[in-house]
């Protein structure tokens, strides 16, 4: 009796922390990097049902400026018609990166327009300005002065093969986005975990010492992926 009391109890433990787990949705503005960088943080959270089998990042669909990202989440059903105001955390992953010459890069109003609206739909935006290399570089060093998104590869490259010549011998502009470079960078890199976080909260503190907030599309150096982390960090424990 005693035993079928204690596989009652666990049983009844399971059901209590599987209907407690909350649900995560996120959409994000590149196809690999950073979906394979997040989904490694989901995955662990999943395993240890902490968040809902059907948590992901959504499907790339080729869109690849803030609004388009915004639009994906909203029409975005799973194959249960589950749309994103069902899921508990929301979030959306966007660069400013901001237009060049070459033509590359999307403009100030779509960015802001995105930040707007999400608010208005009670989605949390994750942004980097000028992208999301800069929370890789973050977890190195501290980056002050204004920084563009080649300039910020091209430091985290740099500091990749300090920290590890051979894993990193081949790592180039044109291959750091791709989902194997992603998943060593990815295992190399949590251990600085902390560092990025202590980083990146510096930065909002450097930008509002002479303002009362920070500006997403004019503050660069800035990110706030540290609270995207965080949430991440609340939800394992």
């Amino acid at each position: 009796m005693k035993k079928n009391y204690k596989n009652k109890k666990r049983t009844k433990n399971k059901y209590i922390k599987k209907r407690d787990a909350k649900s995560i949705i996120i959409a994000c503005e590149d196809s690999v990097s950073a979906p394979t960088y997040f989904n490694s943080f989901l995955k662990k959270l999943k395993q240890k049902g902490k968040i809902t089998q059907d948590s992901l990042i959504i499907p790339h669909t080729g869109r690849t400026h803030p609004t388009g990202v915004l639009d994906d989440l909203v029409i975005y059903r799973n194959e249960e018609g589950k749309g994103f105001k069902e899921f508990d955390y929301k979030w959306i992953v966007i660069d400013r990166d901001k237009e060049s010459m070459q033509g590359s890069g999307h403009s100030k109003e779509d960015f802001e327009y995105a930040l707007k609206k999400a608010k208005r739909l009670n989605i949390k935006v994750a942004y980097s300005n000028p992208s999301f290399e800069l929370w890789y570089l973050l977890h190195f060093k501290r980056v002050i002065e204004s920084i563009d998104r080649h300039e910020v590869i091209e430091e985290v490259i740099k500091e990749l093969k300090k920290l590890d010549k051979d894993m990193f011998r081949n790592l180039a502009i044109g291959n750091i986005k791709t989902q194997k470079n992603t998943k060593k960078i990815t295992k190399r890199i949590k251990r600085f975990k902390k560092i990025a976080l202590k980083n990146a909260q510096f930065l909002k503190r450097l930008h509002t010492t002479y303002k009362n907030r920070v500006n997403p599309e004019s503050d660069n150096p800035l990110t706030n992926i540290d609270a995207l982390i965080e949430l991440f960090d609340k939800l394992s424990r």
